[in-house]
Formats: C-alpha cells, sequence, structure tokens
C-alpha cells in the first residue's frame, strides 16, 4: 500500500532529508484532475454479498464496479471510500483496487458514509451506492442527492439503470 500521494511525499521527504537548502521548484505541478465517481464501497460489497450468498463484505463487488464505470472513466478519476478497518493485504481484490490507486480509507469510528458525501460534494462528483443516506440528511445537499448511481448485481454482473448512466454521462460531458 505505499502508492498513495501521502506515501509518496513521506518517502520524498525522508529520502531528501539533507541539511543543504532544497532549489526552489521550476515550475507548478498541474491541477490534480477532478474525481467523478465516489463510490461507498462498503455498500457496493455488502450488496455484491447479498446478491452472492456470501452475506457479508466482498471487494469482489467493489472491483467489479470500478470495471464497469473503468469503460467510461479513468481509474485516476474515481474514488473508493473504505473504513480503514477493511484493509486486508491477504485479499487479492482489495490488493488489486490499492494498485489502481483508487481506495480512500477513512478513519476507523468514523462514518465513512459522511465522507463520501463531502468528497462527492467537494469534487462535484457522482456516489455509486443503494444507499439513501437518510440518516446523514443535513448533509446531503440537494446536488449531491441528484448525482447518485443506484446500481444492482445480478448474481457477479454489475449493472446502472440507464436513466441513471445516461444522465452521469451527460453531465459528465467533456470530463470523460
Amino acid at each position: 500500500r505505499g502508492s498513495s500521494y501521502a506515501c509518496i511525499v513521506i518517502q520524498a521527504c525522508v529520502h531528501s532529508s539533507s541539511s543543504a537548502p532544497a532549489p526552489p521548484l521550476a515550475r507548478r505541478a498541474p491541477a490534480p484532475t477532478r474525481l467523478l465517481l465516489v463510490f461507498d464501497g462498503a455498500n457496493v460489497a455488502f450488496q455484491f454479498g447479498a446478491a452472492n450468498g456470501l452475506f457479508g463484505f466482498s471487494a469482489r463487488g467493489i472491483g467489479s464496479a470500478v470495471e464497469y464505470f473503468m469503460q467510461f472513466v479513468q481509474a485516476s478519476r474515481m474514488a473508493v471510500v473504505l473504513n480503514e478497518n477493511r484493509w486486508d493485504g491477504r485479499d487479492a481484490d482489495l490488493c488489486r483496487l490499492d494498485a489502481l490507486g483508487v481506495l480512500c480509507f477513512t478513519p476507523s469510528g468514523r462514518d465513512d458514509d459522511l465522507y463520501t458525501i463531502q468528497l462527492a460534494s467537494d469534487q462535484e462528483a457522482w456516489i455509486v451506492s443503494r444507499d439513501s443516506f437518510h440518516n446523514h440528511a443535513r448533509w446531503l445537499t440537494p446536488s449531491v442527492r441528484r448525482r447518485r448511481l443506484t446500481f444492482a448485481f445480478a448474481r457477479e454482473v454489475f449493472t446502472v439503470p440507464p436513466d441513471e448512466l445516461h444522465a452521469f454521462r451527460a453531465a459528465a460531458g467533456g470530463r470523460l
């Protein structure tokens, strides 16, 4: 899990900790690309489990959802929000998602839905979730509520209703 931006920054600081001052930067780095999709990771994983008789969390479902949207959106424009307690280095599906750079871990003891809502709001991104977020209604603005993509699993096959997919693709327009 050493591929995240924070890890790269920490590694750069550790490896460049000489006493000589660093030269000024020649130019600014380009602005990061905005996210288009924020996945409610636990919601997707539990829905997959239920659809496949697993009755629990399965990162394979998150992988299926990410793969589905990769036909429209680059992985760098997606984030999967999960509580850090969900990390398991022995789970090949989680490791693959981590290698894609899409995982966004929230602190233990905090509600990951709040991070999902806030990230989508900040980025003007769409949320992939079957959660209606009624328990977070005060944080869910009308614009974020309109940018929610529901989904279903037919066993291992991920699908989104065509009206919502069309609205997402139309709104993303040239950003895809």
